[in-house]
């Protein structure tokens, strides 16, 4: 009996919701910005509302009101018959006007012209009067009401060849469409209504959003423009305002869906101009880092896809909780795997409308395709044309990027992991910060180092981890601070001697690292003094005036470069954690030692000693190991930035308070004995 009274009270409670919801039917007349408008959101944003919205689109492709006319005329099953009847979506192609005008008691009857001739008021007529009378006579509830849809203008950098009609400028556009649509109203009596989709959009692009709401140039993208002309039409079909509505397409934050709604409103209430948005409005949020990526940024091969990005995002609150930073920061992903540089390009309004002031750019020289590419070339060109392309629009659109640099695959050859290295030599010398995610994971030869993948194409979690550890810890508070890139001078030097030493700690954690330093002075000593954990690792000169490394377990290995007090030698320590190796370069010469470390501190120079004398030029620390390539390069007088936590271009001025250039907080402490 309970399970009757509860199956009773739950069919009143069904019937009572369906009958307050008023059915309205729809019908527009058109093509793809039809589509654009109502064959997505408007339905669910009318349930919300209480209306339970029928509606149908007549379309056709490209097509305006001179076509319709022409194949109406003829009685040519020439159109799609797209509908949306309880949120479910059917498509039935040729079919003639007169049989989807008759197919329904249609309530409301949109008509409108094709985009490019939308602001040439002759194109209208004699067409859009024979079509009104056309409609007029056919529609089976006499009480139907038309409106004409004012489409939207293009994006200012659309391709479209009909932006010429408007000589090639967005606002003359925008402002031939309203005064073609005004006189279009006034001169047919039978439209009671404009549907004004273009000035909410024109509205939309005054926020931050910006000229980002069309997906080719001229069709509005999948969700902010698409959504903003939902709610324009919703306004004008049910009188109810769509400001403070919940329902929002899915993935779009409720910031980005209240600048919509607002930007609909507004257009209601002024139909034929743009309503400036106050200038006290910020919406950007200063702390968002938006990931922009494929599959790795986005934390595939990872459990429950917590990759580089979701463990740096927990690095960065647990820093804010413990004030080492006083940003909150945060990481929004907005990666989709299998992504290329066109796809990022193809899908940039996606940035937009993640409204963060930073974005990391994560994507890969697999993805682009130069795996067994007949036109290896060409696919390098192309990821470094599209990244820097994609940098400059950000920095467009006022947010500050980093650039994830290129990382190696299970089924890499030897030329496509010179591809890799060659690219990630030019990013290290680009004008923004990234990060040496090969240096992380790299087994030497292009591919995840063993134990450190999840399947060909991705890391596994301890390789995500990796990677995250090769992104400075104080990146992003440097930036805030606006921190600029740091700038190679190697024209200086400093003497450190009677024990006088520099010191510094690395931002935890460190794995793989590498560290290098310029130097004059063959004095015996040590150069270098590294704490690892619970032991010493040590780079010194032995009494032939030669470099050496000693590791942590004791193995030495000797350089034969001899060194002398007026030339100046570079020596470079990288070290390969997933690898489990330290190669040691004295200027050229490469030597190899077996081992795993790690890195808690490191001091320069003799701090054992009061009578060694070295003089020291440059101080280098990355969080990721060089590529041979790279050492070279730096010998060369390259800069490389990317995953540089430490640099320092030492003289005698700022000797007790060196400066370290990198885009960190990090610093070096100078120390006398």
């Amino acid at each position: 009996m309970k399970r009757l009274i509860l199956l009773l009270i739950l069919c009143t409670i069904f019937i009572g919701e369906t009958l307050s919801q008023t059915t309205l039917r729809v019908l527009a007349i058109g093509n793809s910005f039809s589509e654009d408008a109502v064959e997505q959101h408007l339905y669910e944003l009318g349930r919300e509302v209480g209306y339970n919205l029928v509606l149908g689109n007549a379309y056709r492709g490209g097509q305006g009101l001179e076509s319709h006319w022409k194949v109406v005329s003829q009685a040519e099953a020439a159109f799609e018959y797209r509908k949306v009847v309880d949120g479910k979506r059917t498509n039935r192609k040729e079919v003639a006007l007169d049989s989807i005008i008759l197919d329904e008691p249609w309530d409301i009857i949109s008509l409108q012209q094709v985009s490019q001739d939308a602001g040439l008021f002759a194109s209208y007529d004699p067409y859009l009067t024979q079509l009104i009378d056309y409609v007029i006579q056919r529609a089976r509830n006499s009480g139907v009401r038309l409106v004409f849809h004012q489409t939207w203008a293009y994006a200012q950098t659309t391709s479209h060849k009909g932006f010429a009609n408007y000589e090639g400028d967005q606002q003359r556009m925008y402002s031939s469409i309203v005064e073609a649509v005004h006189h279009a109203r006034n001169s047919h009596a039978q439209l009671t209504a404009v549907i004004p989709s273009g000035t909410a959009i024109q509205n939309l692009r005054q926020t931050p959003l910006g000229d980002h709401l069309c997906r080719d140039g001229y069709h509005l993208d999948l969700s902010a423009g698409r959504y903003t002309a939902a709610c324009t039409w919703l306004e004008i079909l049910t009188g109810h305002s769509c400001v403070g509505l919940q329902y929002r397409p899915k993935g779009m934050r409720a910031e980005v869906a209240s600048l919509c709604q607002q930007a609909a409103h507004d257009a209601i209430a002024l139909p034929e101009a743009v309503t400036p948005r106050p200038e006290t409005v910020e919406l950007i949020d200063t702390c968002r880092i938006s990931v922009f990526g494929s599959s790795v940024a986005h934390g595939t091969g990872a459990t429950d896809d917590h990759g580089y990005a979701y463990l740096y995002n927990q690095l960065m609150r647990q820093r804010y909780t413990s004030g080492s930073s006083k940003w909150p920061f945060k990481l929004s992903d907005i990666s989709i795997g299998g992504n290329t540089s066109r796809d990022l390009l193809n899908r940039y309004h996606d940035l937009i409308f993640d409204l963060g002031r930073y974005v990391i750019f994560g994507i890969s020289l697999g993805n682009e395709g130069i795996h067994n590419n007949s036109r290896p070339d060409a696919i390098f060109e192309r990821w470094r044309d599209n990244m820097l392309r994609l940098i400059s629009m950000a920095r467009a659109d006022g947010k500050i990027p980093v650039v994830m640099n290129n990382y190696g695959r299970a089924d890499f050859t030897s030329r496509d992991y010179n591809y890799v290295r060659r690219l990630n030599l030019l990013i290290h010398e680009w004008d923004v910060p990234s990060v040496n995610l090969l240096g992380a994971i790299d087994d030497g030869k292009g591919h995840w180092a063993q134990g450190f993948e999840a399947d060909p194409y991705h890391p596994n979690s301890q390789g995500h981890r990796e990677m995250m550890y090769a992104i400075p810890p104080s990146l992003f508070d440097a930036l805030a601070l606006g921190k600029p890139l740091p700038v190679r001078d190697s024209s200086h030097d400093m003497l450190l001697a009677r024990g006088q030493s520099l010191t510094f700690t690395p931002e935890p954690t460190v794995h793989s690292f590498a560290l290098s330093v310029t130097l004059r002075g063959s004095d015996r000593g040590r150069v270098i003094t590294l704490k690892t954990n619970g032991k010493e690792a040590r780079i010194g000169i032995n009494r032939d005036h030669k470099a050496y490394y000693r590791s942590p377990s004791g193995d030495s290995i000797v350089s034969q470069v001899p060194l002398d007090n007026k030339a100046r030698h570079t020596i470079t320590l990288t070290h390969r954690y997933a690898q489990r190796r330290t190669l040691f370069y004295v200027d050229t010469e490469r030597q190899i030692v077996n081992e795993r470390m790690l890195l808690r501190n490191i001091t320069v120079g003799d701090h054992k000693s009061r009578t060694t004398r070295r003089h020291f030029g440059e101080l280098f620390f990355w969080r990721a190991a060089l590529t041979q390539d790279e050492v070279m390069a730096l010998m060369r007088g390259s800069i490389l930035r990317s995953s540089l936590e430490i640099y320092c271009s030492l003289n005698e001025e700022n000797r007790t308070r060196p400066t370290n250039l990198a885009q960190t907080t990090n610093k070096v402490r100078y120390v006398s004995h």
